[in-house]
């Protein structure tokens, strides 16, 4: 359904265009022969009535519509992600803004779709509009293809987070910074944008520097080639990534359920956290799994089939109502995996289900006129293997939809494995407030420095 040999996207209009350029088939020598055959008559065998375009028409009446209700969930879905982010739990860390920046990407891509099925399907064929140039199309196609490539670098810099966490725990914080982050995000959706401009401008009467934008070198293998290993080496990337995860993941889990000491009440903690990241990872897997299911099966067959040295020749090796019936189904994959994408954020991660819950209520306006100031602080101290370390597990106003979430899933795959204890030992985690100083038990979580200072002077007073 794009304006130029877009099978990457659409269905069948594509196929009348590129069919026309490896063997006529109306007999007009124009980029765009399906709108040759709608609108002219200046060949005695063209006819306004072509059964194509009428096959076309019949289906578009009613598919295109459909297909954009389809998109328009997967826009609003993507778009309460997108929309509810502020209110996720802070700090947010670099995996979360990661989903909602592709669920963003989603929202984007989804938008673009739509804007193809109109003006390069719905408005040539059924309302029979005819374009003057291609520009605009030109222009829509980098955007398209470039936001899918956003999405597969999104999913493998989800990948590169955690096996960083996973691998390298002491290094991540040094590693994986705030500003780098940001950094990241916006090369993500610059780089595939800049890239597929560079094709579109570089070769002399073609593309962008065509008199009509018409992008001849779409069609050919070399583009499409070019297209699928920009796409196809960090999807592979990414699932060997994620093989290294699982496999360093799964052994941890094996050690806690053979150490009977990990079970006690005072170790049980680190057990919870392994299965909170391998919930996380099958999470992450999930959508992985759409993506490749999706937008993998439509760039395979999108270099598999093309007018120019691919593998199989439209009118040659596919007739015309087979790549109508596989470029439907290809696009029409790819919007269902935008449209449950969301779910998948909801219902598996558990901070963007409750930033959505959050964003609902604020917008009904259930939240409390005022709240009061009550902060909920609870300081840990503990030791181990020499080393001192303090735990903040919350802190906020008792009705803030952004509190502090008491479960340790902010710090995604920041432990060391080689911590794991081999065999009992006692529980020596305790709660500040009650380490006693001087036989008296002080609430230090609720004295000032100033306070504690004062007391500590009072007590070497009395001691002297």
């Amino acid at each position: 359904m794009a304006s130029n040999e877009s099978m990457l996207w659409t269905s069948p209009v594509s196929f009348f265009k590129e069919s026309n350029e490896s063997s006529p088939l109306l007999g007009v020598t124009t980029m765009n022969p399906l709108m040759a055959m709608i609108v002219t008559t200046t060949v005695p065998h063209v006819t306004e009535d072509h059964p194509y375009i009428r096959f076309a028409r019949e289906i578009y009446v009613w598919l295109v519509p459909f297909m954009i209700a389809v998109l328009l969930v997967a826009i609003l879905g993507n778009g309460i992600i997108v929309i509810s982010a502020p209110y996720l739990v802070t700090p947010v860390n670099p995996y979360l803004k990661m989903c909602v920046s592709l669920a963003a990407a989603d929202m984007w891509a989804a938008s673009l779709l739509i804007a193809g099925l109109i003006g390069n399907s719905y408005m040539p064929v059924v309302m029979r509009v005819k374009k003057s140039s291609e520009c605009v199309s030109a222009v829509l196609e980098i955007f398209r293809i470039g936001g899918m490539l956003t999405s597969d670098l999104h999913i493998f810099a989800l990948a590169m987070n955690q096996f960083i966490g996973i691998m390298w725990p002491l290094k991540y914080k040094m590693m994986i910074t705030t500003r780098r982050i940001r950094l990241l995000i916006f090369l993500l959706w610059i780089v595939p944008v800049l890239f597929l401009f560079a094709w579109f401008v570089a070769l002399e009467n073609d593309g962008l520097r065509h008199p009509k934008c018409v992008f001849m070198f779409y069609s050919k293998l070399p583009f499409r080639l070019t297209i699928f290993l920009f796409f196809i080496i960090p999807l592979l990337a990414t699932y060997a990534l994620y093989a290294i995860i699982l496999s360093t993941l799964l052994k941890v889990k094996a050690k806690c359920d053979i150490n009977g000491s990990i079970r006690r009440t005072g170790h049980n903690t680190y057990r919870t956290r392994v299965q909170s990241k391998l919930k996380l990872v099958w999470t992450t897997l999930l959508i992985l799994g759409t993506f490749t299911l999706s937008w993998g099966v439509c760039v395979l067959y999108f270099t598999l089939v093309c007018v120019d040295g691919c593998l199989f020749i439209y009118r040659q090796s596919v007739s015309f109502h087979l790549g109508f019936f596989l470029n439907s189904s290809v696009n029409f994959l790819v919007m269902i995996k935008l449209a449950i994408n969301p779910c998948i954020y909801a219902f598996r991660i558990r901070h963007i289900r409750k930033s959505i819950f959050s964003l609902f209520r604020a917008v009904c306006c259930r939240r409390a006129a005022a709240s009061p100031y009550r902060p909920s602080i609870s300081l840990t101290a503990s030791t181990h293997a020499g080393f001192a370390a303090i735990q903040v597990t919350g802190y906020a106003f008792a009705e803030d939809p952004r509190r502090a979430n008491h479960e340790n899933s902010q710090d995604d795959f920041l432990f060391d494995f080689d911590s794991v204890p081999s065999k009992p030992r006692r529980d020596n985690s305790v709660a500040l407030r009650h380490i006693a100083m001087n036989g008296n038990s002080e609430d230090l979580s609720l004295l000032s420095g100033l306070r504690r200072k004062k007391r500590e002077m009072k007590a070497q007073q009395e001691r002297v």
